[in-house]
């Protein structure tokens, strides 16, 4: 076998080389993504427990937010402010999942939508959410204004879980 033969040969397993180690590449890079959403998920589910369901253990906390969402107005200001914080938290929680579109499952990102949009139909959470949309993202804020238009949330007010439903006299 002549240098020319030898030659090619070494350019046909170089070339074999190279296509091997770029699909050695890819599965890592997919590895890495299927890693990196299952992350995601794993972070936004244990921020998503300690906002929205860790102060709903608190028979104080859970009260607060049940007398806020029939009547924000009816609360103390301390009240206010603790009302604020909780939906401020989840709103944002919320926002930062709709931000992380394409990294995260499409269907999490759907089921947290039905949530808040449910939590809107609350009439302290609308008045939480008339002085609060302002500090919202303006996608998120867009994105919500849309689903409200065209998706028909949960009415919680005609719901009776007691930490979210008014009064039943």
């Amino acid at each position: 076998m002549g240098i020319m033969e030898l030659g090619a040969i070494g350019e046909l397993v170089g070339g074999v080389a190279v296509i091997g180690s770029l699909i050695y590449v890819g599965l890592q890079v997919r590895q890495s993504n299927d890693l990196e959403r299952t992350e995601t998920l794993r972070a936004f589910a244990r921020d998503w427990i300690a906002a929205a369901v860790e102060p709903l253990r608190d028979g104080e906390s859970a009260d607060l937010l049940r007398r806020g969402n029939a009547a924000f107005e009816n609360l103390e200001e301390t009240e206010k402010v603790q009302f604020f914080g909780y939906y401020g938290q989840v709103f944002f929680l919320a926002q930062e999942l709709f931000l992380l579109k394409g990294r995260v499952d499409p269907l999490l990102v759907d089921q947290i939508d039905g949530v808040i949009l449910s939590y809107l139909t609350i009439p302290g959470v609308e008045t939480w959410y008339a002085h609060s949309r302002k500090f919202l993202a303006p996608p998120y804020l867009e994105h919500l204004e849309t689903l409200r238009r065209t998706v028909t949330p949960i009415d919680m007010s005609q719901t009776y879980p007691p930490f979210l439903a008014a009064d039943r006299t």
